[in-house]
């Protein structure tokens, strides 16, 4: 597996995770911050 595609992976189990997506969508929407998940 790639580095690229290790990284892809991980982070869409963590973006799955209970809370993360509410919490990436507050940030950007709320503070202006680029959250690459």
């Amino acid at each position: 597996m790639s580095a690229s595609q290790g990284f892809w992976d991980f982070s869409n189990h963590v973006y799955q995770t209970d809370g993360v997506q509410a919490a990436c969508l507050e940030l950007q929407n709320e503070y202006g911050l680029d959250v690459n998940m």
